[in-house]
Formats: C-alpha cells, structure tokens, sequence
C-alpha cells in the first residue's frame, strides 16, 4: 500500500477533523471537547457521556470521533419537573441548527448525520438544575447510490461454453489498450508526486484543517465542577451519591438519571432516513443524470455491514461469483469519491460562513483588523491547501474506480460480451470523471 494511499485513508476515517469546531470571536465561549470512545455493550457504536448541573451562561461542547456515514443520537435527560434546553450548531456559534427542550417530558433527542464536529449548548432558567447528555454514534451505514446497471442479455450457451471462439483479437486487443490506458495514467501521477513534493503535506493538511477559534479543553478532562464527562456514555441509571461534589448551591442531589435515556437507546433501530444531515452539503448520492450501464449483473449489490463493523458483499442472486470483487470494489470507489465531495463542498461552505461571521462581529469584540486579517488569511490559505488536495486525490479515487470496472469488463466478457468496456462502461466512467471534478 502506498503512502498517498495510506494518508487517504487516514483522511476518510478522520473525515471529522474537516473542520474544527464552530467559529467564534467571543472570548467567553469556551467548549468542551467530547471525544466518542467505544460502547462496552454495543459493538461497533462509540459515546460519551456528561453529568452536568446548569449554570448561568450555559455549558457548550463540540463532539468528534464521528464519521460521515455513521448515524448519531444527541440525548439530554433531566427530572420531569425541569425544564433544560439542547441547542445544536454547525458552522458558528451564532444561531442554532437544532433546538428542543425537556420540558415536561424529562428527555429531548436529535437524530443527526455530520461530517466533522459539530457544537452542542445545554441551558436552563435556573441554575443547579441536573442533567445527563449522552452523544451516541451508532455503525456505519452505506448510504444507496443508486444502481447504474440495466438487464442485458447472456449470450448463447455455446458462446459461454466457448468464450475462446469469439474474437480473441478483439478482447486482446481491448485488453492492451486498457493496460496502457492505466500505465500513463501511473507514469503522470508519478511525475506530478515528484515534481509537488509538498504533496504529502497537502493531503495531511486537508484531513486535519482547523479554523480559528477559542483554544480547547484537554479532551474528556474538565477542571469544571459542574460537570463530569464519561468516555462510552453511561451504561447504568445514576443514583443520588453519584451528584455528589457537583457543587451549584441549587444543585438537586435526589435524582436517578439515565433511566429514559437507556429506554431511549433500547428501542433504537438503524436506518439512515430517519437521521438528518446537518448541513444539506451532505447529500450522499449519486450525480444527478447518472447513465445507465447495460451487464449480465443488473442487480444493484450494494455493500452491507458485516458483524466486525466492517462492509461485506451483497451479493445478486443470479449472478457469477466473478462479480462479486469487482462490484464490491465499483461500490466502494463511488463511496470514496462522494465521501470526497463531502468532505469539500462542505468544508468550503463552512469556511464561508466562518469569515462572513469574522467579518460581521470582529468590530463588536474590539478586534482590531490586523489581527481579524491575520485570521480571515490563515482561513483562506487553508481552503486553497483543501482544493490542492482534492485535485491530488481525484486522479487516484478515477483511477480505483476505472480498475473496478476493468475487473467487471474480464467478468462480462465470460458471459459473451469481450468489448463491454469499450462498448458501456468507458460511457460511465467518461460521466463519473466529469461529475466529480472540482469546478469551483
């Protein structure tokens, strides 16, 4: 495995590091890192958990460790007769994406997807009022990228029996082409890693950008006496002992938290629809007007979550076995290439909102504007470093992409069709090249 290859993966499953936290110039905003660690009792699904008492201005967290594709319950528990407030937010800390309340009802939850980190504020009318949050980041799920595949028909039976017979001149011929196709494409991202030796750095700046904001808490360590934070979430209900030392002088002690919040989790079910994407950059889809692909293996074969967490093969009922690799891998590169496109369009949309809020309330902190420039530029030189590394990783999530469907091409050809890649599958991949790339 090669080290651009290595730093890409890196760069999918830290894709929270995207961007960091919501922007802000107010000093007096300063959030509390929550790191998602994994769940004893539920494979696969990281938490955290916090034992709050609700203070005047209100505790505000950011959440990471979450992926893009990972369904993710926001919980907020408190005694019936309380009432406490959950606030969510995205790019600032200037207006809510989400709100709700307790209210009578001792629980409020949100069902969300995000790409990087994401803010939380937890508020109430009165001081000392306890509180449980719980953030629960559940197992990947695929999202469905449509089935680019139509119905052809087998060939005849003597054509399989004997694939041989019909003009090898003709598969070898396409064969070639497409090895030399594939080593140009080697040869030119050899010499353009050479010629950019800041390539590396690019890639690992565009998996770690961070915006300029209030200097975060040491993860899951709070010097802050009216909160506790639990890697993993909280397993069992809390009894009364377990408030004591969370000093507010309201603070009420008689409490049993967690026990909604647990009742909340046990009738979980997955299913990516029900979750809501915080920002609408992240549409997981295919590209609008996607052709389709005539094959001897119409079925979609999508990936699926095996037991260890990881994805394993749908496979088609009436296809070859021969499909399978090839199909997995077509899959995954169209995953890898929205993931991608996310992790872009919505970092740049974020970058957006950062500076429209620097510019906006820079006068009103006393920010002078060298120091608020000095700011707005480490912004935008970070945006420039993301398209660099866009540009770099494209070539190869095409050329992933392209190998795929040569795999497919040596599986139809068994089947009676020596020329698929020539004939269909060069027409998809001609679309799938265009559509993701990088026009802005």
């Amino acid at each position: 495995m090669t080290i651009s290859r290595l730093l890409f993966l890196c760069c999918l499953v830290l894709s929270a590091s995207a961007h960091s936290k919501p922007f802000t110039l107010d000093q007096d905003i300063q959030p509390q890192r929550l790191d998602l660690t994994p769940m004893k009792n539920r494979p696969n699904s990281k938490a955290v958990g916090v034992q709050g008492v609700t203070i005047d201005n209100g505790h505000y967290f950011y959440v990471k460790g979450h992926g893009m594709t990972q369904p993710v319950d926001v919980i907020l528990e408190a005694p019936d007769d309380r009432n406490v407030s959950l606030d969510i937010f995205l790019s600032t800390w200037s207006n809510p994406v989400l709100s709700s309340s307790t209210e009578n009802t001792g629980l409020t939850t949100h069902q969300l997807t995000a790409y990087g980190e994401f803010g939380i504020r937890v508020t109430g009318p009165n001081t000392g009022t306890p509180y449980l949050l719980s953030v629960v980041a559940h197992p990947d799920i695929a999202p469905t990228l449509g089935n680019p595949f139509t119905a052809q028909q087998q060939q005849t039976a003597d054509s399989v029996a004997q694939p041989e017979s019909s003009t090898p001149s003709e598969t070898s011929g396409s064969l070639m082409y497409i090895v030399i196709g594939l080593l140009l494409i080697i040869i030119i991202l050899v010499a353009l890693l050479l010629k950019k030796r800041g390539a590396a750095v690019v890639v690992i700046g565009f998996c770690s950008i961070t915006w300029i904001s209030a200097p975060p808490a040491e993860a899951n360590e709070s010097t802050d006496d009216t909160l506790r934070i639990q890697p993993g979430g909280f397993e069992d209900p809390l009894n009364e002992s377990s408030w004591e030392g969370m000093t507010t002088d309201q603070a009420d002690k008689v409490w049993n938290g967690g026990v909604k919040t647990i009742e909340y989790l046990t009738k979980f079910k997955e299913g990516w629809d029900a979750y809501q994407a915080l920002d609408s950059c992240m549409s997981i889809e295919s590209p609008p007007n996607m052709p389709l692909v005539p094959s001897f293996c119409p079925v979609a074969n999508g990936l699926e979550d095996s037991d260890g967490g990881s994805y394993i093969m749908n496979s088609g009922q009436d296809c070859s076995q021969c499909f399978t690799d090839s199909r997995m891998a077509f899959n995954k590169a169209r995953l890898d290439l929205e993931k991608l496109r996310v992790i872009y369009s919505c970092t740049k949309k974020m970058s957006n909102a950062a500076i429209a809020a620097g510019d906006s309330m820079s006068g009103i902190h006393g920010y002078s504007g060298v120091i608020w420039q000095g700011q707005r530029h480490e912004i935008s030189r970070s945006v420039e470093k993301m398209e660099k590394a866009y540009d770099q990783k494209y070539p190869e999530l095409m050329k992933n992409l392209q190998n795929a469907m040569v795999d497919m091409a040596i599986c139809e050809a068994q089947y009676g069709t020596p020329d698929w890649y020539d004939r269909f599958g060069f027409i998809y991949f001609e679309f799938m090249r265009d559509a993701y790339k990088r026009k802005d």
